[in-house]
């Protein structure tokens, strides 16, 4: 079987996004075509050298998103009209992908069509923040503006469930994340949906198993992008009660925050004199960050942290990374969603990423007693292989039946 594929984001640019739909497609079983652009916006700091066999990447050169969509379209067809394929994936983010998607449709009715969702098209909860609570604050100063910011939103909402209403399948990070974007309509589409969490590539790891020795320093690494809502404040206070209530066991203590990071939580580490203690560091391209991870003895997650929202629906693509790396990890996420039920089910501990009283705890029962017993068969669920051959299945059954 063939797949034509349509994905902004993929190798060799680097994206969380890209990754995610590399290692998918490389451990398939079945054939691709993707065509992606060459643009580096969104992307990491470097490109990557991974290929694969069983995918021919058709590049287009587009910075914006009108050029993407009317050249990715007009390559789509002339690929249709001279091969065949058995089906079309879209893949969002972003979401210009299921335009694309919904005029190879119109055009091609018969065309089996696969609508990959990522975060939220419509009611994203990063949208609420920015057009109804930090939004509404402007409204007294600007209605006009505020009402702009509720359009865009609602047209937003009326696409997503367009997508959701034409795709012959769906395919979604996480139950959590698949019943949060479908609301009412997740049993009525039941049917063609497809739970299809992030996985990783042994293949990509030089493993180093962890060890723990009291008299060395226990390092635990965060690579990614940390910001406001995915904020490491919390951690960086627990860091700083934890030096004030025992200086001699926080020494023990090693943090690398491997990334992009504000400027406030970076001038906050100074301010409170444990920089000895967290080490900020430059981004490094993906292939590095898996060889930090295989010789950190413990990686952090640093999820979203949504006041409005008693849970993150966001699953990280950092986390299957991390569950590759066969580390044990240190979650700073909400107490339900998709990175706290798959943490807990390892054997991981979870805490509330603002809560630096209970992340001081989760640390010093850490370096008292040394790193978690990970629960391994929870990590192998996340092998690409695993995932990929359940995705291989699930588009044959749909399509023959």
């Amino acid at each position: 079987m063939k797949g034509l594929v349509i994905s902004w984001f993929f190798p060799p640019a680097t994206s969380a996004e890209g990754l995610v739909t590399f290692k998918l497609l490389k451990n398939s079983k079945l054939f691709y075509d993707v065509i992606s652009s060459t643009s580096r916006q969104w992307s990491y700091n470097q490109d990557t050298i991974l290929k694969s066999d069983n995918i021919s990447v058709k590049p287009i050169e587009a910075d914006n998103f009108d050029i993407w969509i009317k050249s990715s379209y007009n390559l789509a067809q002339e690929l249709i009209n001279s091969d065949k394929y058995d089906f079309l994936m879209t893949r969002a983010m972003p979401p210009e992908s299921h335009k694309i998607g919904l005029k190879i449709k119109c055009k091609n009715p018969s065309l089996f069509w696969i609508a990959s969702m990522a975060d939220p098209i419509g009611h994203n909860p990063y949208d609420y923040e920015k057009y109804f609570f930090g939004g509404f604050k402007k409204f007294l100063k600007n209605p006009l503006l505020f009402f702009a910011r509720c359009y865009i939103y609602l047209q937003k909402e009326l696409f997503d469930r367009r997508v959701i209403r034409k795709a012959d399948m769906l395919i979604f990070p996480s139950i959590e994340q698949c019943k949060f974007t479908l609301g009412s309509l997740y049993e009525k589409y039941k049917d063609k949906l497809l739970i299809i969490p992030h996985s990783f590539d042994s293949e990509f790891f030089k493993s180093t198993p962890a060890t723990f020795n009291e008299n060395t320093k226990i390092t635990i690494s965060h690579l990614g992008h940390l910001n406001e809502q995915r904020s490491a404040k919390g951690l960086i206070e627990a860091v700083y009660k934890l030096k004030k209530a025992n200086p001699e066991l926080v020494s023990k203590l090693k943090i690398r925050l491997i990334g992009n990071i504000p400027e406030t939580q970076s001038a906050l580490i100074e301010l409170l004199s444990i920089t000895e203690i967290i080490k900020i560091e430059k981004p490094v391209d993906y292939l590095e960050s898996l060889n930090i991870m295989s010789q950190s003895d413990m990686m952090l997650l640093v999820d979203a942290d949504f006041t409005f929202m008693p849970e993150n629906i966001f699953l990280a693509s950092k986390l299957a990374d991390y569950l590759g790396a066969d580390k044990p990890i240190l979650g700073l996420t909400t107490k339900n969603g998709p990175s706290a039920r798959i943490l807990k089910a390892a054997g991981c501990p979870v805490c509330l990423p603002s809560d630096s009283d209970e992340i001081c705890e989760a640390l010093t029962e850490i370096v008292k007693k040394g790193l978690p017993k990970q629960n391994r068969s929870v990590y192998k669920l996340y092998d690409a292989k695993l995932i990929a051959h359940k995705f291989d299945e699930k588009i044959k059954q749909l399509i023959e039946n």
